[in-house]
């Protein structure tokens, strides 16, 4: 076979005739190995690949129901639904205080000094 065989560069030779040369013996021996690739029969695909790891698709989840049956979240979702109802009031009467708030001192005339 040709292809092991490393390809001879002469002595005395310019750099780019070297080159040449060495791209010409890859191109050859590329060649080469794609027309023995073509003579072998390809492997059956089913010893290559193996066993097929792929998972089945998964059904999409259920939502999530919310069981009073157990009072620990009963007891949870209250406590929370008063402590919003507390925040809430609290929120509402800051507010009212805030609106009737009258200014300390009396504002300056447009015009300037009243006297």
């Amino acid at each position: 076979m040709m292809a092991t065989r490393k390809p001879r560069i002469q002595p005395r030779l310019t750099k780019t005739q070297a080159l040449r040369q060495a791209r010409s013996a890859t191109v050859v021996r590329e060649y080469e190995q794609k027309e023995e690739a073509a003579r072998q029969p390809p492997p059956p695909p089913a010893a290559v690949a193996g066993p097929s790891r792929k998972r089945p698709p998964r059904a999409p989840a259920e939502p999530k129901k919310v069981e009073f049956a157990r009072p620990a979240m009963t007891k949870a979702m209250l406590a929370r639904i008063k402590h919003a109802e507390k925040f809430k009031q609290e929120l509402e009467r800051k507010q009212e205080e805030a609106a009737p708030r009258k200014p300390r001192r009396t504002p300056a005339p447009i015009g300037g000094d009243p006297r």
